[in-house]
């Protein structure tokens, strides 16, 4: 398959995305993809998962060229959710997280901070904003959303 841009997300990145293969996501993966993503978010109810991953439309999963991340993107609609290795460990896109910021636990950070982070630095303790009542529990490897203060 020839490579393309990704339209739409690649303004986002420092990098021009180029998309190495592009696949329809048929019926029964896409039921499964949701089944996926039900397990792995579960706060999402039934009709946040409609609302992000609907079964109606044309669902396209599309191949990173350069890092083997695939993108699952509803037809002229920004990715909703990505898998950075292509090996099931689905994350929901920044456009998901603004949709339905309750669907993951939230660090908070400093402005400041928020520029190392978007390198790809690791977000390290004293760059998180505690509340005053702590930080809530969540387990070694959970997937947290983070957030600068006041956005």
């Amino acid at each position: 398959a020839a490579s393309r841009e990704l339209p739409m997300a690649s303004a986002s990145f420092r990098k021009e995305l180029v998309v190495s293969a592009q696949a329809p996501v048929g019926k029964k993966d896409l039921k499964t993809l949701r089944k996926d993503v039900a397990n792995a978010f579960p706060r999402l109810s039934l009709e946040q998962l409609d609302a992000v991953l609907p079964l109606t439309g044309e669902w396209n999963s599309l191949k990173l060229k350069t890092s083997g991340t695939v993108l699952y993107q509803l037809a002229g609609k920004p990715p909703a959710f990505f898998d950075l290795e292509g090996r099931g460990d689905l994350y929901p896109s920044l456009f998901t997280l603004w949709a339905l910021p309750e669907m993951l636990d939230t660090l908070e950070t400093h402005a400041p901070v928020s520029r190392p982070l978007l390198k790809g630095a690791d977000l390290m303790l004293p760059g998180v904003v505690v509340p005053e009542g702590g930080l809530p529990p969540f387990a070694a490897g959970a997937k947290l959303a983070v957030r600068v203060t006041g956005n």
